[in-house]
Formats: structure tokens, sequence, C-alpha cells
């Protein structure tokens, strides 16, 4: 796992190998398997390094391969994702 700024994980949650991680909140009893990142720049033309970040609810399972970015400005900033969802 490389993890790189402003992460909080929570309690019970576990990352496999090769995730990587930054600008992003994980609750509670969530999987994250390998070859996931989350939390990187968002895919938007228009960001210019602005304060981001991805809220990540409890009991999440995040399978191989999975791309999640931050939100852009333009949105309210956040990417979130709710709770027990796969």
């Amino acid at each position: 796992m490389h993890r790189r700024n402003n992460v909080k994980i929570g309690k019970n949650t576990t990352l496999a190998s090769h995730v990587v991680i930054e600008e992003t909140e994980i609750g509670h009893d969530c999987n994250i398997y390998p070859f996931t990142s989350i939390g990187l720049p968002p895919q938007d033309i228009r960001y210019k390094g602005e304060k981001t970040k991805v809220k990540i609810g409890d009991g999440n399972i995040i399978r191989e391969y999975i791309t999640i970015h931050r939100a852009s400005v333009s949105g309210e900033g956040v990417t979130r994702i709710g709770i027990i969802i796969f």
C-alpha cells in the first residue's frame, strides 16, 4: 500500500497490496483489493491543484483495478461513496 497525503482509514478496514491512496477518508469495515487507486487528482482539464477529496463510508467493498478520483471544484470538491456498496 502506498499512502500519501491526508489519508484517514477507519477501524477494521483492510487494504491489499498495490493500493494507492491520497486525500481520502475511508470508513470502518471496508475491504479494498489490489491495484486500486483512490483520491488521485480529478480527470478534469480545469483542475488547477485546488483542495479536493474522497469520502468513502463504512462497509464498502472496492474490488481490483478500481480508480476513484477526487472531485473537481466545479462540483462541491468531494467524491462521496455511501455505505455498504460493492
